[in-house]
């Protein structure tokens, strides 16, 4: 028995988070890592705000994340320090050593390696992240948060090869990782030090005036580029990735209201504009064609959404569950 304890640990408590696309796989990784220890999803997504930007040089919107608390604060309210290491030789080792710690890790990693990818095994070079719980040496495994397909909300429990997951990570850092910024997140638990009422947030009420009036200025770029059809099939590329994105972060705004408040209303009606600017998007995108009378409901729709933007400007209901 004491040798199976050696040979094999699986931290308890590890739940995927499914609920919808949260800014890209690091984050739901990291979310399943911090349910280690305790620390629930809702935490994280609380932190963030999201806010528009239009860049006025190559007239794009796009939308972002900001931080309410800093790294610091985030780590001693919820009593979790996040310990990056960039260069590691042996990965299989230091993974062993930090579950044997009680502590989660979240692993860059090439999905060109990984036989489970069935979008991508083989076939394409694409940086991902993957959450590792547990390891079980007489199987030669690791015990993992991941999905089978990109965007695919399907984040499970599942095991790995410990050999391939050590040549992914591998493969990331020799190919995939140029600027070496990547490393491998380990969790560690501390003892919770700052009490979350006492401690400094960014002016949310700030960031939403600054966000609307950056939204304002993306609408009007686009319904000029709408006034031709020409131009408007030429800012296709960026604003159908926005519109994709920018749907999610919708949800994850809804996700922290009572569904019942006017906020969520007026949220799942923004949703439901954006669902419809894409899909017009998406077929005019693979038809290569913009008609006349589609490009009008689009901007009549952006329009909408903006009113609607205005409608909540302050009266979000954000904060920390």
């Amino acid at each position: 028995p004491e040798e199976r304890k050696v040979k094999a640990k699986k931290l308890k408590g590890v739940k995927p988070f499914n609920e919808f696309l949260f800014v890209s796989c690091y984050y739901h990784q990291l979310m399943a890592a911090y349910s280690c220890l305790g620390v629930s999803a809702d935490k994280i997504i609380s932190d963030h705000f999201f806010v528009y930007r239009y860049d006025a040089k190559k007239k794009r919107l796009s939308v972002e994340h900001e931080r309410l608390l800093s790294a610091r604060d985030f780590a001693d309210v919820y009593g979790v320090r996040l310990v990056k290491k960039r260069k590691i030789g042996d990965l299989a080792a230091e993974i062993v050593r930090s579950i044997d710690g009680g502590c989660p890790a979240v692993v860059p990693v090439d999905c060109f390696g990984l036989s489970y990818r069935r979008d991508v095994y083989g076939k394409k070079h694409r940086p991902h992240f993957i959450c590792v719980y547990g390891y079980d040496k007489n199987k030669g495994v690791f015990h993992v948060v991941d999905h089978l397909y990109n965007n695919d909300l399907a984040y499970k429990k599942r095991t790995v090869d410990a050999a391939e997951l050590c040549a992914a990570y591998n493969a990331f850092q020799s190919g995939l990782n140029k600027s070496a910024g990547s490393g491998v997140v380990v969790l560690k638990k501390t003892a919770a030090a700052k009490d979350l009422g006492r401690v400094k947030r960014r002016d949310t009420a700030a960031l939403a005036e600054k966000s609307l009036s950056e939204l304002a200025k993306g609408v009007r770029a686009v319904c000029r580029a709408g006034e031709n059809s020409e131009t408007f099939q030429k800012i296709l590329p960026w604003f159908v990735d926005f519109v994709g994105r920018v749907r999610w972060v919708k949800f994850s705004e809804i996700y922290r209201l009572d569904g019942r408040s006017r906020a969520a209303r007026i949220l799942a009606d923004i949703v439901n504009d954006y669902r419809f600017i894409y899909g017009m998007v998406i077929r005019m995108q693979a038809n290569g064609f913009c008609p006349r009378e589609g490009v009008d409901k689009i901007t009549a729709r952006l329009k909408k959404i903006l009113a609607r933007e205005r409608a909540l400007k302050g009266g979000r209901e954000v904060g920390h569950g």
